[in-house]
């Protein structure tokens, strides 16, 4: 099934309104852009009726993440954001809330990266194939719980979904095997365009390596991890086959211990610690996440045996 055989209705981008517009022509109705925890402002004017069916994609920055407003909302769609409708026959079949996180889970994997920051095309994904087992996997977890409206996750199987689980705390220092802080520092993108080369390189790009180039200074091995340092991305983990590979100093590695991988599998181990890692980055001009200022942090491995329940390395894609 193609993403567009599910969609009813897209408004593949809102109109342009300013921080200062907003703030001389305040009103009644909730403006939402490119931000994931809420409206930007209020404003006059309202764009946009929201139905049952209407779900808010973010465009630009934290592209791809989904939020979901109350039926019957008049709210102003900015620019950084659009709206898809999702047909009511689909939207029956797995609630409003299982297509969110599967619809996140979706258009982040699919956005793509133009000029600093991570961009999402809804009518550039429109003939993309759909896994309805995903959404099947995340019907069966139990949502009760949360409060989904208030917080819509980054990827399938996000451990909150998880309560009634064992409490078994470790630090994350006894998880690791080693590390790799940081890579090397490009100077120049346009390195990747001269010296062109078939090795990847790897900065805090989530969708797959930032281009190639013609040296490695890095041999990825089978139970590695890279993660991102900095920016939109920080605290995010991409998976990678062993390979030669060119870390840049945005991202950094992590070993994990054979047993653990052995036990739970790299998806599920992926997921549980990218949950921990975004929590932990520090919010200055922009995000960021330094393993060695979390060596100490205590893990609920209750959690890694949920989530290794639900999600399962058949599911995984690596690069």
């Amino acid at each position: 099934m193609k993403f567009c055989e599910i969609i009813e209705k897209v408004i593949c981008r809102g109109d342009f309104v300013s921080n200062k517009m907003i703030y001389e022509n305040h009103g009644e109705f909730p403006v939402y852009s490119a931000t994931t925890t809420g409206p930007v402002g209020f404003y006059k004017n309202y764009n946009y009726i929201t139905k049952s069916n209407s779900f808010i994609i973010s465009l630009n920055g934290n592209a791809g993440f989904v939020s979901l407003v109350k039926e019957a909302s008049k709210v102003f769609i900015g620019s950084d954001c659009g709206v898809i409708e999702i047909k009511q026959n689909f939207l029956k079949k797995y609630n409003k809330e299982i297509i969110a996180i599967w619809l996140q889970d979706f258009c982040i994997k699919n956005r793509h990266v133009n000029g600093t920051q991570p961009k999402f095309a809804i009518d550039r994904n429109y003939n993309k194939q759909i896994n309805e087992n995903i959404l099947n996997i995340i019907n069966n977890i139990d949502l009760s719980a949360e409060n989904i409206d208030d917080q819509i996750y980054k990827r399938i199987g996000n451990l909150n979904l998880a309560r009634d689980f064992t409490s078994k705390k470790i630090l994350l220092k006894d998880m690791i095997d080693k590390y790799k802080e940081r890579g090397k520092r490009l100077v120049k993108g346009r390195e990747l365009y001269y010296e062109r080369g078939n090795v990847k390189a790897i900065s805090s790009t989530t969708t797959g390596p930032m281009g190639y180039y013609n040296t490695s200074n890095y041999n990825l091995e089978e139970n590695d991890f890279v993660y991102s340092i900095d920016g939109a991305n920080a605290g995010y983990i991409s998976l990678y086959l062993p390979q030669p590979v060119f870390i840049t100093d945005h991202a950094g590695v992590i070993t994990i211990k054979k047993e653990y991988v052995q036990k739970y599998g790299k998806l599920a181990i992926s997921l549980f610690l990218q949950d921990y890692f975004v929590k932990q980055a520090s919010k200055g001009t922009q995000p960021t996440f330094l393993l060695k200022n979390n060596l100490n942090l205590e893990l609920n491995l209750g959690k890694l045996e949920v989530l290794s329940q639900y999600i399962n390395d058949s599911f995984l894609s690596i690069k």
